[in-house]
């Protein structure tokens, strides 16, 4: 969840904050900050939860250094680490994240990384959660879609080979046939 705060033209910030549902959204807690960095420009959350269920990680954008963040709790929420990176080939924008059938974490976004062979392009990450505690990157494929793609089809193997881009689809398998 994106707030912004009217500052002087001088302060440059972005924060970022939360409210909690316990009634499946019918109401909501009010706003409670969670990062306010006057150097770091983020935007963008988002949260997925830990294979085992007990820690949550926040995947942050960063507008300014395009170095994005990443927090974590283990008490729902109520308080966060400090912001920390991410590992470099999960820089970007606009992180959607999944897992698949076989546990692996797939993270699609729109890359940011100054020296990424797919910068500017949507992609997609796979790795596992324990990847991005020890700051180890994933495979990444070329996604050409424009927006980040977050549905995982049973029937679909994930590609996991780098696409050029001037490919204009990307590759997947079929594992088996798709339900009728």
């Amino acid at each position: 969840w994106k707030i912004k705060v009217d500052l002087p033209r001088a302060i440059k910030t972005n924060v970022l904050a939360q409210s909690i549902s316990t009634d499946g959204g019918l109401t909501w807690a009010p706003w409670e900050l969670v990062l306010d960095l006057p150097d770091v420009n983020a935007s963008e959350p988002w949260i997925l939860r830990s294979p085992d269920g007990k820690e949550l990680l926040c995947l942050i954008r960063e507008n300014g250094t395009r170095v994005s963040l990443q927090m974590t709790s283990t008490d729902e929420g109520a308080t966060w680490s400090k912001p920390a990176p991410l590992p470099p080939g999960l820089y970007g924008d606009r992180h959607v994240a999944r897992y698949d059938a076989d546990g692996r974490l797939v993270i699609c976004f729109r890359d940011t990384g100054r020296d990424s062979a797919t910068k500017d392009h949507f992609i997609a990450w796979v790795g596992s959660y324990e990847d991005i505690k020890a700051m180890r990157d994933g495979l990444t494929t070329y996604t050409p879609t424009g927006l980040p793609e977050s549905v995982l089809l049973p029937w679909v193997r994930l590609p996991l080979s780098m696409r050029p881009r001037r490919m204009k689809n990307p590759m997947v398998q079929r594992t088996n046939t798709p339900p009728t």
